[in-house]
């Protein structure tokens, strides 16, 4: 996964289920008023085909 951050802000970059996402990740949640009833688009179960090497 290629991440453009010329700061070097990002630490770490991980995906995760929207449970672990909340966890990880409380005030990003309160903030965004993410609810787990009507999550938002950011947070998805991954579908398809995952390809190696990329």
């Amino acid at each position: 996964m290629l991440i453009q951050d010329p700061d070097d802000d990002i630490t770490e970059v991980r995906w995760v289920d929207l449970q672990t996402a909340r966890q990880l990740m409380p005030a990003l949640f309160a903030a965004l008023h993410i609810d787990a009833i009507y999550p938002s688009p950011a947070f998805y179960a991954f579908k398809g085909t995952r390809l190696r090497g990329i």
